[in-house]
């Protein structure tokens, strides 16, 4: 799933989340992903330019990003 397509998924699954009586903890806080997120994106819109170096980092904020989805769903 390209990196776009991705920050509107986690966003959708953090909007479900907040508040929810169903979901009352998680493994992850919120903020934290919340804070994963706001990363992504950033570095997703310095990549647009095209820099190897800011790509290489908009690459590694995805893995960090994706792993704190996996850790949630795999517990939920």
């Amino acid at each position: 799933m390209p990196v776009v397509q991705k920050i509107a998924f986690y966003r959708n699954v953090l909007e479900k989340l907040t508040n929810n009586p169903l979901f009352p903890s998680t493994d992850i806080p919120l903020p934290e992903a919340k804070a994963a997120i706001d990363s992504l994106e950033a570095s997703f819109c310095e990549s647009r330019d095209g820099g190897h170096t800011i790509i290489a980092k908009m690459h590694q904020q995805d893995s960090v990003t994706t792993k704190i989805f996996k850790i949630c769903r795999q517990n939920s």
